[in-house]
């Protein structure tokens, strides 16, 4: 590096020596005395490890990207920016695509399951293609592919609609046409490498969505000990295909329905080798308690039953829980009591009353709840982990996060109608350490404030009424000596200056 200085070369030391002292007094001034009426409420350790964090994310199936597709061109650059972006959004970090939701990829029989299948591909799948190209262009880049339905021919029902089995599982026997499992799971592979042919790895993949349901929508049902059986022809399958994917099972319809299949695939020698990631939505039934598994855990859907657009962050209790404040308090007591390892939302964008973000062409509605898991999504990057933490403040809902870079993320809920003063011990690692905050509640989105303070090892908090308060802390600082080994040459120049060559 080549810099050229002026004679005075005594006063440039004295001028950095004059910025580092300003800097010290700067950050000295951060620190500053709890408040007087604040009352400890619990412990935070940042040392410690819980579950590791895979991400946060939503699905946009059932033609709603394209939907979103259609908005004008301003408007659409805000709303991407608002999912993708982690500066300015949520930053979200896994996007599920419906398989057999918008298109159909094996649209007629090949007329026996050993036949010679036809398949197709429209290269946009109701625009899942381009919402999915568009996050790769802020860093998006897992996806978890999951299937509503196999192809009418297929299942005992022939019909894509209204629940039936897969042909050839233990006990369909409406079948006549045969044994339709492999061509299944084959069909799978298919739609996965089609995707990869447009540029989108898909590295996750699940088989059915809310196997315990027969609906009027898309829907194929699975018993426990039917998903353990086509685990294993499956499993092979994607083994034999060379594709590196992360088998999914099985998105039960609520977290009590999940807990059976999981049971049964962690029982079975042979089915529980193959699969990856153990999933469930909470309609009905939520992560109040972890899924009995080693495996990662991750809740894959769930939004509200409210039958309205609900824009609001706080409803004060209204039906369904369509606010913010109720799908923040979800998302901590999916990580705290769940122990699940990333947290799926349904719709990102849709015309639905279900969407975070409104998207009735050519006007949007950004929804309170959009920036109670945006808030999470933000400061908690895949690869971070919980840490312990513990709230003695019934008033408080409180979790913890350490992120890959060493930064640290305090997420906490005040469910009470007044604001409240607490404090928390924190780690000696991370004792008088900077604190951001950033606050959401009825009156600001995810705004940045002053609210809290690192005083030796206590964090110390104000938390305005029925909010959410978000804590970044950065990497805790290691004691020790710096050594900077350099070689530097100063050169004399014609005009009376110096080159210095360090």
């Amino acid at each position: 590096m080549y810099r050229t200085f002026q004679n005075l070369y005594p006063r440039h030391l004295a001028k950095a020596s004059a910025v580092v002292t300003a800097l010290t007094i700067a950050a000295a001034q951060l620190i500053a005395p709890p408040p007087a009426n604040a009352q400890a409420a619990g412990s935070i350790d940042f040392t410690s490890n819980k579950q590791a964090i895979q991400g946060f994310g939503f699905s946009d199936a059932f033609g709603q990207a394209a939907t979103l597709k259609r908005m004008p061109a301003a408007s659409l650059t805000t709303i991407l920016n608002l999912l993708f972006s982690a500066k300015v959004g949520a930053g979200f970090s896994i996007y599920r695509i419906g398989i057999n939701t918008d298109t159909y990829i094996e649209p007629n029989s090949p007329g026996s399951p050993t036949a010679a299948p036809t398949y197709t591909f429209d290269g946009s799948d109701g625009g899942q293609v381009w919402l999915a190209q568009s996050g790769q262009k802020y860093g998006l880049n897992t996806f978890y592919a999951d299937a509503w339905t196999a192809p009418a021919f297929m299942k005992t029902n022939n019909n894509v609609k209204n629940g039936g089995s897969l042909c050839g599982a233990p006990g369909a026997t409406a079948c006549g046409s045969g044994d339709w499992r492999t061509a299944y799971a084959n069909h799978l592979i298919q739609f996965v490498k089609f995707y990869g042919g447009v540029g989108i790895p898909i590295g996750n993949l699940g088989f059915v969505n809310e196997p315990d349901l027969s609906t009027s929508y898309q829907s194929l049902q699975f018993t426990a000990p039917q998903a353990v059986d086509f685990i294993k022809v499956l499993g092979p399958v994607i083994q034999a295909s060379g594709l590196s994917l992360n088998l999914f099972c099985c998105d039960g319809s609520k977290w009590s329905v999940q807990t059976p299949f999981t049971t049964a695939i962690v029982a079975d020698p042979v089915a529980a080798p193959y699969v990856n990631v153990i999933s469930s939505h909470q309609y009905g039934s939520h992560a109040s308690s972890p899924q009995p598994t080693t495996k990662p855990v991750w809740m894959t859907e769930w939004s509200s039953s409210n039958g309205t657009f609900e824009p609001r962050w706080d409803c004060n209790g209204c039906s369904g829980g369509p606010d913010g404040m109720y799908l923040a308090n979800d998302v901590i007591q999916a990580f705290n009591a769940g122990n699940v390892n990333a947290y799926v939302y349904w719709w990102g964008t849709a015309n639905g009353a279900a969407a975070l973000i409104s998207t009735i062409p050519p006007n949007y509605t950004v929804a309170g709840r959009y920036y109670a898991i945006a808030s999470f999504s933000r400061f908690v990057r895949p690869g971070a982990f919980r840490v312990a933490s513990s709230n003695s403040n019934s008033n408080l809902n409180v979790v913890a996060f350490r992120n890959s870079d060493g930064s640290k993320v305090i997420g906490v809920i005040n469910t009470a109608a007044t604001p409240v003063s607490t404090s928390f011990t924190v780690d000696a690692g991370t004792a008088n350490t900077a604190a951001k905050t950033f606050l959401t509640n009825s009156a600001n989105s995810l705004v940045e404030t002053d609210t809290a303070t690192v005083s030796g090892q206590s964090l110390n908090l104000t938390l305005p009424a029925r909010s959410l308060t978000m804590v970044t802390l950065p990497p805790t600082v290691v004691a020790g000596t710096v050594e900077l080994d350099t070689t530097t040459s100063v050169a004399l120049l014609g005009d009376g200056s110096y080159e210095a060559t360090v």
